[in-house]
Parts: C-alpha cells; structure tokens; sequence
C-alpha cells in the first residue's frame, strides 16, 4: 500500500487542504500543535470510519462546521484506490454520511459498513484479528503513536500478552482450549442425560416382545370369528332380498289401496258434479222458456244522428266562445275610451312637451272618444242580443241529443237480452253434452274400483310380520359378533400402537446408545490428545513468534542505544527485560531517550514479525511513525538516519518536530497553523 493523496475539508484545523505524498521517507514537519497528527488520524478515518472509545466525529469535525470529509487515494499493486468518508452533525452528535469507493475510476456509493468491509478485503486484513472497536493489525504494522506503545510496554502483563495473542492469531489456540473445556463440559452433560435416558432400554424391549405374542392371540382370536361374521352376513343378504320382494308388493297393495281411495273420491266428486249440472240444466230451459227472442231497431242511423247533433253542438259552443270574446273587446274598447276622457279632464299641462293643453283640443278628442264609446255601447247589445238567441239553440239541441241518447241505451239493453238468451242456449247444449260424459266415468270407475278390491284382497294374505322378526334375528347376532369382533380389532389397535410407541423409544434408546459412544470416544481424544496438542501447537508458534521478536528487538534497541552496559531481551510474557551489570533495571528508571528507544524497537520489531507472520495483509510497504524521537538525544537523532535506512518500507511517513530529521528524509511537508487553521507551506 503506498499513499498518494489525502484532502481534508472541515477536519480538525484544515479548512480544505490538498496533501500529496510521494514515495520513500516523508517527515510531517511542524511546531506543536500544528496539525501534524492530524493528518495521520484523517489517514486512519479514510480507512477505517469512526469508532467508539478510539476515534470519534467530535474529535474529527472542525468546529462550528455541519460537514467535513476525508478523501484518501493509495495504491496496492496495479490497482488506484479512492476513499471517501464523510461527516455530518445531526442535533445530538455527529456520524458519518455516506461515502464512495473508487477501484481503477470505477465509483460506488457505499455506506460507512459498506466502506470498511470493502476496505478490510483490499488491505487483506484478517477479519478474525480485528474488533469493533480497535483494528490491531493497522495499529502495530502501519500507524501506532508512540505513546500508545509506551503503554504496552509499561501495562498489565495479560494484557499485553492478550493484544500480541490477537494481533498474530495465536489467541486462536486459547480459544480453541477454552471451547474444548466448554464442549467437553457440555460432552459430559449429555452423556449423563444419554445414559439417564437408556438405563431401561432392556425393560422396553422385554414389554414389546409381551405385546407381539398379545398380538399373536388377538388375530388368532379374530381369525375365528371372521367366517362366523360372513355366514351370518349371507343370510342376512338373503332374508333381505326375500324382505325387498314382499314389500315390493306391499308398495302394489299400497298402491292399490291408494287408487281405490282416488277413485272413490272421484265417484263421489263426479257424482256432485252431476248433481249440479242437472240443476244447471233445469234453470237454462226455465231461462229460455220464460224469455223469448226480440226485434231490434237499426242502431247504426241512431248513432249517426247522435254524431251529427254533437257537431252541431260544437259549432254552436265555438260560436258562443268567438261572441264572448268579442263582447270583451268591446267592453275593453268603451272603458279605455272613458278612462282617456275621465283623465284629459284632470289634464292642464302636457307630461310630455311641457305645454298647456287647450280646451279645443280637449274637447277633439272628447268628441273621437265619445263616438268610440257609443259605437262599443252598439256592438255590445248586438252580441248580446246574439248570444242569448245561442244559448237558445244550444239548449234546444242538447235536448234532442239526450233523447236520443236515451233511445240508444233501450236498444243496447235489448241487444244485451238476446246474447243472453244465445248463451243460455249453448249453454244448455253443453251441459246436456257433459251430463253424458259424467254418466259414463262414473260406470267406468265403478268397474275399476271392483278390480282393485279383489287384487288387494289376494296381496293382504303375505305374513311380513314373521319374515321381519327373522330378519331382526340375524341383524341382532351380527351386531354381537362385530361387537366382539371390534373389541379385538380395538385391542389389537391399542397393542399395534403401544408397539409403534415402543418401537420409536427402542429406536430412540439405541441411537442414543450410539450418541454415547460417540461421546464417549470425543470425550476421550479431547481428554487424552486433543488439548495437549493444542498446547503444544500454541507453544510452538509463541516459541517462534517470541524468537523472530526478539530477535527484532534487540536489533533496533541495540542499533539506538550505544551502551554495551544495558541489555535487552524480551522475557516469555514478552516484557522487555534491560539488565546492567547482571542487574535487572525497570524500564521507568530508564532515560527519557531510552525509554523511547525501547517503545520504538519494541514498535518497529513489532512491525517486522507481524510482517513476516501474517503473510496475507497488503499494507507492508507503509509505516508511519508518530513522534518516534520524543525525548532522543542528539546522537540518538543521528540514529535514525540508519533506522530509517534500514526499514525495509517502500514509503514512511514520520512524524517529528525535529529538524534534524529533515536531513535524514527525501521529502519534507511543512505544516504551519495560524488563526486556527493549519496549511501546507
């Protein structure tokens, strides 16, 4: 993995700044405070996002900004990578907005758990080696502030041990012996309840072998009975067949008992019909004897005068209606006329033109008025004159058409009595025909109902009665013997059941037996081999990590520190031990420069076996040291020109505010910070 870019926008103290770092050694130069550190912890959000306890968006986000973000582009192998991580301030805290992943110009948008699960496969990070909260494998290969080591050298022994379990998979072995313990504890467990659950495994199989020889009598039993059941159930076929023919024909007898009572109540109802129509009969020719034919004048000339006075009578009436309408008008005429006079005498000045109006000219259209008042007083006695001669004549000729309206209705009357004498006649041919017709039925249901009673007479000497009661008889000692055939077939059933139970418990019982054995064997390998062998492989593996260790660290100690006084080591907790003159020395009695020499050999041996070991991580051309030189002496800076030297990284990134470390390093980023706000320089 090798850094080329990084821009910061509202991170810490950058407003938006641009930071390209090339290959091999770069120092971060710049006083206290500056911005340095920042650099590198916007590195590590790129990476790995926010996390709890470690790296929080309050630490991150510039103050009284709402928005800030990390964009981060590196190479591993042939492959341009672009990371985007971006921050937001909600009302109560700040979290990361969603960000994108760029592999060779190809941009995704992904969420902050999207981004580092992608991350973690293209570094190569081992899944099993990270937590939530802390990514170790970053932390001791690539970036680890020197202050943070210092507490590992100088904190809790399983601790240390416990984090260096983690960071190169050994704590795997650890895990692996706990879990056995916690298997075979669970192993013995179930073994006990196994061997709880078949301690009567013999007892079931005695009770299942009672109930089969039980099954054994039952069928014999049923096999007994079962032709018993079917000779029975042949006779009962029989005598039913013999029953279905009997009452088949007490279905005839039925039958003809029915026909005989339909037919009686026929005769009867014929015979009342008869009676009725006879009666019937007499009255018609009383009828016609009493009522003889009549003449009947000619209606249609009557009904021709009728319409004719109608007209007449509509004419007159629409005459009336003209001379009423006409008396109106001139009654209207007369008394506009009068109203024209009655108001030109009240009329001294002309509503219209404003003028006098004379006297002479009054009196002209008095005398046009007068005249047309005396023509109207004329027409209106001639109309009436007129209208009373009408009303006359209408009087007059609504007579004459009541009378002969009268004489019409006589005629109606009279063409009424001969259809009623036509009827009664036709009627009398019909009752005559039907009286005939009732006669001969009635001897023909008399002849039927002869033969019924004799058939019936024959069908009534059957004795059903007796043919039943066997019938019963058999039916009863059926049902006894499927009664007692059932509670076999019910025993049978409950003893096929209680088998079947058996069985299944016999079957369960046995692959438990086998379950136990099985246990008992894993028992017995975790027991007798398998968790020495893990002990043995955890040994190995500690052995080799602790050589290759401190092999590292005594090497880079021994390479910063000239005193062939002190030597170091690091014992099986992987503590370091400094002894001089064959006298331990506790590390907090050491210099200040000494004590940062150990936690940087410690880091940078750290580094190479985490490198060597875990073969599968891509980030070994990076290491960033953040204020590796804290408290070094001059002759201990000049040191680190060969440490740096010999660091076997394609791109370091120091962090220092030594300026003698500038010489040492091919490429120098000046950091300056005024008003707040940190730049590149």
């Amino acid at each position: 993995m090798i850094i080329k870019k990084l821009r910061l926008n509202n991170i810490r103290s950058y407003s938006d700044t641009i930071v390209s770092v090339p290959e091999g050694s770069v120092l971060l130069s710049g006083n206290i405070g500056s911005g340095k550190s920042s650099i590198l912890l916007a590195i590590d959000f790129a990476l790995f996002g926010l996390r709890q306890g470690e790296l929080s968006g309050n630490g991150l986000l510039r103050n009284g900004e709402n928005s800030g973000s990390v964009e981060l582009e590196f190479e591993i192998g042939d492959n341009n990578i672009e990371i985007k991580r971006a921050l937001k301030r909600g009302n109560k805290s700040i979290s990361q907005d969603t960000g994108f992943l760029s592999i060779n110009g190809n941009k995704e948008l992904l969420s902050a758990i999207e981004l580092k699960e992608r991350i973690l496969s293209i570094l190569g990070y081992p899944k099993s080696l990270l937590t939530k909260s802390k990514n170790l494998i970053f932390r001791y290969t690539v970036y680890t502030p020197q202050e943070e080591m210092k507490e590992i050298l100088v904190g809790d022994t399983d601790l240390r041990l416990d984090t260096l379990r983690k960071v190169f998979g050994i704590d795997k072995y650890k895990r692996v012996k706990e879990n056995s313990r916690i298997l075979l504890s669970y192993l013995r467990e179930q073994k006990r309840e196994i061997e709880g659950r078949i301690n009567n495994l013999d007892e079931i199989i005695e009770e299942r072998n009672e109930k089969e020889k039980n099954k054994i009598e039952i069928n014999s039993k049923i096999s007994i009975i079962t032709p018993r059941i079917e000779e029975i159930k042949t006779q009962i076929i029989n005598k039913k067949e013999e029953i279905i023919k009997v009452e088949e024909k007490i279905k005839v007898l039925n039958s003809l008992k029915k026909d005989f009572s339909v037919n009686q109540n026929s005769i009867e109802s014929k015979k009342t019909r008869l009676n009725e129509t006879e009666e019937e009969l007499k009255r018609t020719l009383r009828f016609i004897t009493e009522h003889k034919e009549v003449d009947i004048p000619d209606q249609e000339s009557l009904k021709n005068k009728i319409n004719q006075k109608e007209k007449e009578l509509k004419l007159l009436e629409n005459e009336s209606l003209s001379l009423s309408l006409f008396l109106k008008e001139a009654d209207i005429k007369k008394k506009s006329s009068q109203d024209l006079i009655d108001k030109l005498n009240q009329l001294d000045i002309c509503p219209i033109c404003k003028q006098e109006v004379k006297e002479n000219h009054k009196h002209s259209i008095k005398e046009k008025e007068e005249t047309v008042i005396s023509d109207s007083i004329n027409k209106i006695i001639e109309l009436n004159k007129k209208k009373n001669n009408l009303k006359e004549k209408l009087l007059r000729l609504k007579e004459e058409i009541e009378a002969l309206k009268k004489e019409d209705n006589s005629i109606q009357l009279k063409i009424f009595q001969k259809n009623r004498l036509n009827e009664k006649i036709e009627s009398k041919t019909k009752l005559e025909r039907e009286k005939s017709i009732l006669e001969k039925e009635l001897t023909e249901l008399g002849k039927k109902n002869k033969e019924l009673t004799l058939k019936a007479e024959e069908l009534s000497r059957i004795d059903y009665y007796s043919i039943r009661k066997e019938f019963d008889i058999f039916l009863t000692k059926e049902k006894e013997l499927e009664m007692e055939k059932f509670g076999y077939e019910k025993d049978k059933k409950n003893i096929n059941q209680s088998i079947e139970k058996l069985e299944v418990e016999i079957k369960s019982k046995l692959k438990d037996k086998e379950t136990l054995t099985k246990f008992s064997n894993i028992i017995f390998f975790i027991d007798e081999h398998f968790s020495s062998l893990m002990e043995v492989m955890e040994r190995k593996v500690m052995l080799k990590v602790h050589s290759d260790f401190n092999d590292f660290f005594q090497k880079w100690f021994s390479m910063l520190v000239e005193d062939e006084i002190l030597i170091v080591k690091l014992d099986e907790t992987f503590t370091p031990v400094i002894e001089q003159q064959g006298h331990d020395i506790d590390y907090k009695y050491l210099s200040g420069g000494e004590r940062t020499a150990a936690a940087l050999s410690y880091r940078l041996a750290l580094n190479q076996t985490i490198n060597n070991i875990v073969t599968e991580i891509r980030t070994k051309d990076l290491i960033i040291l953040d204020e590796p030189t804290d408290g070094f002496s001059s002759e201990q800076l000049d040191k680190m020109k060969y440490v740096i030297d010999e660091l076997e990284a394609k791109q370091i990134i120091l962090v220092s505010h030594d300026q003698k470390i500038e010489s040492f390093v091919n490429k120098v980023i000046r950091i300056e910070k005024k008003g707040g706000a940190s730049k590149i320089i």
